[in-house]
């Protein structure tokens, strides 16, 4: 993470300017089928993944996780260019152009990807999360768990489900 730190300081000190937003790295999630690969494999699949993405122009993490049923990994990769030169602009379709990029790589691996159907033949949701006995004390419940979250929400959501640390 220090390392973050320093590339964007030095990006800073180059261009004599700082940019609105304040985003030190970007995170990319990628998971898999269980026991459809290794961890190891994951990690290849998950470095390939981001060296593609960034062109290797930006430093970057692939932490790959057996926490769960599914293996999946975290990549984070730095806002500020190796060369202390850019920023990654995060653009209007990113999270469509990693899930493509993910794909193409999944399958390159003879890995699964998810079928993307059409709306129209989507599955439609038939239950719901129960409700709280008085409308009020749920919308009440509901009211003070956004504010409480608001902040976090604010802080580490970006767009496209990616995670953006400050």
């Amino acid at each position: 993470m220090k390392n973050l730190l320093l590339t964007k300081r030095q990006y800073d000190f180059v261009n004599g300017r700082r940019q609105k937003s304040d985003v030190i790295a970007y995170q990319i999630r990628q998971s898999f089928r269980p026991g459809e690969i290794t961890a190891e494999e994951a990690n290849r699949v998950g470095y390939e993944l981001a060296m593609r993405f960034t062109k290797g122009k930006y430093a970057f993490i692939v932490a790959t996780h057996t926490d769960r049923e599914h293996i999946h990994n975290h990549i984070i990769y730095n806002s500020t260019a190796l060369d202390s030169t850019r920023k990654f602009r995060d653009f209007l379709l990113s999270g469509l152009a990693v899930q493509r990029l993910s794909d193409l790589i999944c399958l390159e691996h003879q890995l699964s990807v998810i079928e993307i159907k059409p709306y129209r033949e989507r599955q439609k949701r038939i239950l719901y999360p129960p409700k709280e006995a008085t409308g009020t004390a749920y919308a009440e419940s509901s009211t003070q768990s956004l504010q409480k979250n608001r902040g976090i929400t604010k802080r580490f959501c970006k767009s496209w489900s990616s995670r953006v640390m400050r």
